[in-house]
């Protein structure tokens, strides 16, 4: 997903961003770096509960969650370049 994101220009980033990310977005986050829903919540500011609603309706995130995911996925591949392995970089 990082890297899907790191590929696109900015200006598609900001569209995609505004668009809303899909919640398969939110989910493989969540699944790469072991999150609780609790805890993934947390980092996109929503409720646990909205969080499986949008799931469950297949809803896009909101501009806020999709805003913080694009930071956690610049974050993520400046970790693995840094670390020079994913798996380092996502247990740091």
């Amino acid at each position: 997903m990082a890297h899907r994101l790191g590929a696109m220009s900015e200006s598609d980033r900001i569209k995609s961003i505004k668009t809303g990310f899909a919640i398969e977005m939110a989910d493989m986050t969540k699944q790469t770096f072991r999150l609780s829903s609790q805890s993934i919540g947390m980092l996109l500011n929503l409720s646990v509960a909205t969080y499986e609603r949008r799931r469950k309706d297949a809803k896009p995130l909101d501009v806020v969650a999709s805003e913080r995911l694009d930071r956690i996925a610049s974050v993520a591949l400046l970790a693995e370049a840094v670390f020079e392995d994913a798996a380092a970089a996502s247990e740091w």
